[in-house]
């Protein structure tokens, strides 16, 4: 008897879903103009998904736009009851290619999305996969309109051994520089090496980069570290030093000469930039 009726009940629940008359969902998937719309009934998918019982608890009316690898994510949950793999975000702050919430004020999530990139020795149009590639969290610890631009404050804020992100925008030009480190700026250890009075630390995977505004894709550049033995330098004349000028606050000064040759030539520049804003990320 129980099971003839959860038979039916089955066969019902396949009629409403194949009757898009009296929905109250619309999913959008894709990007740009590759978007796929689809009807749905919120009582079935809250059910079914963690991610819309979350969603739907929170944002009303029910219509949204996710990128397709979640949508596939969802779809194999509802249809195998395997948990997704990606850590979705409330509608509010949208979604940042298995980044979690990016809380920048100098770039667009998009530019996170090829920094993550070249964090993974990837190239800068490769196109993440959630299930093979790792997610990142960028956890904001020091921006200098609210802490103070200085070598003081970005020290006490940016301390410590852990993989760190720096983002600054500068005066009077919509360019945008950064600089990667996986071991961070400042206060690292007794790991270093001692020259010309300096101590230097060695990493293989720092880089540092620039954009030419907050969401340009097309005017990229990037520097990996060339002498890793001399991939940081920790001084209290600099917030951060990339390679001895590769890339370097000193306080108010950004400067991106890279005289010490330590990185890449890409950045290579004599102008002294004027810091307007700068952020730090500790990235776990």
């Amino acid at each position: 008897m129980a099971s003839n009726f959860h038979f039916r009940l089955s066969e019902d629940l396949s009629i409403i879903l194949d009757d898009a008359d009296d929905y109250n969902v619309i999913i959008q998937v894709g990007e740009n103009q590759n978007i796929k719309e689809f009807r749905a009934h919120s009582v079935i998918l809250r059910a079914r998904s963690p991610y819309f019982k979350n969603f739907f608890d929170k944002v009303r009316p029910y219509k949204t736009i996710i990128p397709n690898y979640i949508y596939e994510e969802i779809e194999e949950y509802y249809y195998k009851d395997v948990l997704t793999k990606t850590t979705i975000l409330s509608p509010r702050t949208g979604y940042s290619f298995g980044i979690g919430k990016f809380e920048s004020n100098i770039i667009k999530p998009k530019l996170a999305k090829i920094i993550i990139n070249w964090i993974d020795k990837k190239d800068t149009k490769y196109i993440r996969n959630s299930r093979n590639d790792p997610s990142y969290r960028f956890k904001l610890i020091y921006r200098g309109s609210h802490d103070g631009i200085s070598n003081e404050s970005f020290r006490k804020k940016c301390n410590g051994r852990v993989k760190s992100l720096v983002l600054i925008k500068v005066k009077d030009s919509n360019k945008v520089f950064g600089g990667y480190s996986s071991i961070g700026f400042c206060s690292l250890g007794d790991d270093y090496i001692f020259k010309d009075g300096y101590r230097f630390y060695n990493s293989s995977d720092n880089f540092i980069f620039s954009f030419e505004d907050s969401e340009d894709t097309q005017h990229i550049k990037i520097s990996r570290v060339v002498d890793k033995s001399q991939a940081i330098l920790d001084s209290d004349y600099n917030g951060f030093n990339f390679g001895w000028g590769s890339l370097s606050m000193g306080n108010v000064i950004l400067h991106a000469n890279n005289n010490s040759n330590n990185y890449e030539n890409n950045l290579k520049t004599d102008t002294v930039y004027i810091i307007e804003e700068i952020e730090s990320f500790n990235i776990s």
